[in-house]
């Protein structure tokens, strides 16, 4: 295995902006299992994250919890539900990495 987690992650993170055009109950599904993969790698003790790697995803998961909020408030009623639990996930994933991490 290469390890290049780092990489990966911040290719995903931007890949997603602007979140507006790019996030989705899809992108987001694909999005989130590559965080809890490199959490699970974390939690195993088989990959070390640098701290700028840390503050990256902490900043992101943050953006995507304050975009989900600004979405449901100018979305319609079909994306209201999708997005409030993709706000809600990304504050559980941020949660997660700060346990990891502390």
């Amino acid at each position: 295995e290469k390890g290049n987690f780092e990489f990966g992650i911040s290719r995903v993170c931007k890949s997603l902006e602007p979140f507006n055009k790019n996030l989705s109950q899809d992108t987001w599904f694909y999005t989130k299992r590559c965080l809890l993969t490199l959490a699970s790698k974390v939690a195993k003790l088989m990959a070390v994250l640098k701290d700028n790697m840390i503050q990256e995803i902490m900043y992101f998961l943050d953006d995507v919890e304050t975009n989900c909020k600004q979405f449901v408030l100018d979305g319609e009623e079909v994306q209201l539900d999708s997005l409030t639990i993709i706000a809600s996930e990304a504050r559980q994933l941020k949660h997660i990495f700060i346990k990891l991490c502390a």
